[in-house]
């Protein structure tokens, strides 16, 4: 499960740099920045959460 965490957080690196790379700095660069990592910490809390129960299950 915590190799699925680095998955997803190593995903999200390289979409973000190649936005920051690829986007011309402007409203619309921010905004995409802004959703992305709105979209990220979602996606990871959602998994930190299997986690936490699965371990809580087994002690």
């Amino acid at each position: 499960m915590r190799s699925i965490l680095r998955e997803i957080d190593d995903e999200y690196e390289r979409e973000r740099e190649n936005l920051r790379r690829t986007l011309p700095n402007s409203n619309v660069k921010y905004r995409t920045l802004t959703m992305l990592k709105a979209r990220h910490l979602q996606r990871r809390e959602n998994y930190v959460r299997e986690l936490s129960a699965l371990l809580d299950s087994q002690a």
